[in-house]
């Protein structure tokens, strides 16, 4: 997918979530843009993942191979992450991950600094 596709796809998208969660538009494009290589990625096409969250998803999960640092070492593994219908529920998801943090309000970024509004 072109640049211009991926910025055209996913900004009604990012500027919708913004006014409902805080979480700047132009964050959620940044990140979506590095994690799934602009759309592009395997995770992106097979899972509409854009962000690389692991776990279950509203569509369930997909086992797939990542690099991750263990031990001091990039190392090679499979994870399970999780899959959505469509980019939209990827980026609430996102939004969700970045206003209460991992465990469900455990390191909220939110609350830590001017990240959202």
């Amino acid at each position: 997918m072109k640049q211009e596709n991926f910025i055209a796809k996913i900004a009604p998208l990012a500027v919708a979530d913004q006014s409902k969660t805080g979480v700047p538009a132009s964050l959620t494009i940044a990140q979506a843009a590095l994690e799934s290589s602009w759309g592009e990625s395997r995770l992106a096409a097979q899972a509409n993942n854009l962000f690389g969250i692991k776990g279950e998803g509203p569509a369930g999960s997909i086992r797939m191979q990542t690099s991750e640092y263990v031990r001091g070492a990039w190392t090679q593994i499979f994870a399970y992450f999780r899959m959505y219908h469509n980019w939209e529920e990827s980026i609430q998801d996102h939004s969700r991950l970045i206003a209460n943090g991992p465990a469900g309000g455990e390191g909220r970024l939110c609350n830590r600094s001017a990240i959202c509004g």
